[in-house]
């Protein structure tokens, strides 16, 4: 599959409201049984990039240990390097299957309260 994703960054503007967002416990994932795509927390004062099953199981994929680190990378972010289309030794399954995009980030509807079920993993617990 070849994806056909903006490549535009994602800029600090937008970084800085998911930011926000996440601080003030929301998180964005696709909420359903097995493989979710991909979904952002913050949790214990450190912002995670996950992998995302069940709609609650958040698989630690990158973590960043502040709100400054993690909008530099969200915002070098675009729709094509989230589509995981460049990610090394994934399946294609993965790409641009449930990913995170600028209309998600943008999207209030996409957000959910983080609630004490949902929580992060180390990928090697699984």
């Amino acid at each position: 599959m070849t994806p056909k994703n903006d490549r535009k960054a994602y800029g600090n503007s937008l970084a800085e409201n998911v930011a926000i967002t996440l601080m003030n416990g929301k998180c964005i994932c696709y909420s359903h049984r097995e493989y979710c795509g991909m979904g952002l927390i913050y949790e214990d004062e450190v912002f995670y990039y996950c992998e995302v099953t069940d709609g609650c199981n958040f698989w630690e994929q990158q973590s960043f240990p502040n709100k400054k680190a993690f909008v530099s990378w969200l915002a070098k972010q675009s729709d094509y390097t989230m589509s995981r289309a460049e990610e090394k030794g994934i399946s294609e399954f993965y790409v641009n299957n449930q990913c995170l995009t600028k209309d998600r980030l943008r999207n209030p509807a996409e957000w959910i309260e983080k609630a004490e079920h949902i929580g992060v993993g180390k990928l090697g617990d699984r």
